[in-house]
């Protein structure tokens, strides 16, 4: 049935001119020619993505809408550690569908209040993601929370200065490239625009929704 891997992650707290007060922002994306990119509806614009979703589902294609329709993230910055809770890779930006997210959440909440701020550099927790399986459709994941606090990085805070802006980490697509992405459109390629490929690691749960996911993080104290 093959093993989970286990990888422990520290998620940074908040940067300053983060647009709230929690560890994440949503963002509303779609999965397309290997790209993920901003759905063009969550700027109340038009999006060729969702039309050619709801075309392909009309036409009888559930399968082929499913792959493109518009799916929620929720994205923030974490670093891989080590069992010290020592930086042992870059800051990146995680990307955890719904449920994933969710299910973080709900173990926050079972913490005594004033032990739930996880991304505290000092007094903080890392989290594991247990991974099992390679493809699309035999992908599962796990999540949990370390048993006990412990000082990120070895008290050294300087690296969460690389952390990335989270709000702009998806520009807007123009409707020229969208539809260039789709079957038999001419594949755009555009250095400047920015993507996140390793969100499309969580496709195994469909889902879409018109309005952010309701459930929020306990605020920071």
């Amino acid at each position: 049935e093959g093993k989970y891997k286990r990888t422990f992650i520290r998620i940074c707290p908040p940067r300053e001119d983060h647009p709230n007060d929690n560890f994440y922002i949503w963002a509303k994306v779609h999965f397309v020619n290997e790209r993920t990119v901003r759905c063009s509806a969550a700027d109340d614009q038009f999006c060729v993505i969702c039309q050619e979703a709801k075309m392909r589902e009309r036409s009888g294609e559930e399968e082929n809408a499913q792959d493109i329709r518009a799916k929620w993230q929720a994205l923030m910055n974490c670093f891989t550690v080590d069992e010290d809770s020592k930086v042992i890779k870059d800051c990146h930006v995680l990307a955890f569908s719904r449920n994933m997210m969710n299910d973080l959440l709900n173990l926050i909440e079972e913490l005594p209040k004033a032990k739930r701020d996880i991304t505290d550099p000092e007094t903080g927790r890392d989290v594991y993601v247990r991974r099992k399986g390679t493809k699309k459709n035999d992908t599962k994941y796990e999540i949990g929370l370390h048993d006990s606090p412990s000082e990120f990085n070895g008290g050294d805070f300087t690296v969460l200065e690389t952390m990335h802006d989270l709000a702009n980490l998806y520009e807007p697509i123009t409707e020229e490239r969208a539809r260039g992405l789709l079957p038999g459109g001419d594949v755009w390629e555009d250095a400047e625009y920015k993507e996140l490929p390793a969100g499309r690691q969580r496709r195994q749960e469909p889902e879409e929704e018109d309005e952010v996911p309701e459930k929020t993080p306990p605020r920071r104290r």
